[in-house]
């Protein structure tokens, strides 16, 4: 589990809101002179809180969907990146057959959610559930999830419709995973990836 730090998220939150709210009463009396404000007769205290709220939600809007990614937040926001396109090969044991085979992983990811897709020529898997572990004392940086596997009609003869966990190591600069996974069907394999592209 990732250990975020609420006071800070707290902190961002209250402060973003009285910039918000001061700017917005600033403009309102059309003046940056603080000292030349009227406040009691220029100032709507109380409609100014609605209008503060109302961009501060949007602004979390903005930074939920695409501002996390920024390493500039970092200081919130622990999980890393790992939306794009990832290939790699998986290399497993089945039926008492090593076997080696080419895939691509398509990451989906937002502030909440991490959606996982791999394709391999044979079947398609889709992540039902997927969680981060990330601690830095540990030095531990990793990505579990667990998919459904649906193999072609024409290969389910001897690979039928499966589940499995997955454990990806993620790398420092978040362009390689690697890791190891285990399926229903009672087979074990390993994985490595590199990023293709964002």
């Amino acid at each position: 589990m990732i250990k975020y730090n609420v006071k800070h998220f707290f902190c961002a939150i209250i402060v973003l809101f009285l910039i918000l709210y001061i700017g917005i009463a600033l403009i309102q009396c059309r003046s940056w002179n603080i000292a030349e404000v009227k406040w009691s007769e220029d100032v709507l205290w109380l409609r100014n809180i609605s209008y503060a709220l109302t961009v501060e939600t949007l602004l979390a809007f903005v930074f939920i969907k695409w501002l996390w990614k920024f390493k500039m937040f970092k200081f919130l926001v622990r999980k890393p990146c790992l939306s794009g396109k990832w290939t790699g090969c998986l290399e497993y044991d089945y039926n008492g057959e090593h076997q080696k085979k080419k895939t691509e992983i398509y990451i989906k990811q937002d502030f909440f959610r991490t959606i996982i897709k791999l394709k391999t020529d044979e079947s398609e898997s889709f992540s039902v559930a997927a969680q981060f572990d990330i601690d830095e004392d540990r030095g531990i940086k990793r990505l579990f999830y667990n998919y459904q596997n649906e193999p072609k009609p024409e290969f389910r003869d001897r690979s039928p419709i499966h589940y499995g966990a997955v454990r990806l190591n993620i790398s420092d600069d978040s362009k390689k995973l690697d890791g190891e996974y285990w399926t229903s069907r009672k087979s074990v394999g390993t994985i490595s990836l590199k990023r293709k592209h964002k």
